[in-house]
């Protein structure tokens, strides 16, 4: 699932009320997990359900 391209950190932290810093590490902490891949300027999710099980806890 095509998720996003990378430039939209700052969107992205905007809606959600955090830094772009803040988006990054926790984007790279699923690109470590295997939960998200980056490729060029995109973000594919492959574990829609550990995701979802993340955003569950």
């Amino acid at each position: 699932m095509k998720l996003l391209k990378t430039d939209r950190f700052s969107r992205i932290a905007i809606r959600v009320s955090t830094t772009r810093e803040t988006v990054a590490r926790i984007l790279g902490d699923l690109s470590r997990r295997e939960i998200v891949v980056r490729e060029k300027d995109c973000l594919f999710v492959t574990d829609v359900d550990q995701l979802a099980e993340i955003i569950e806890e």
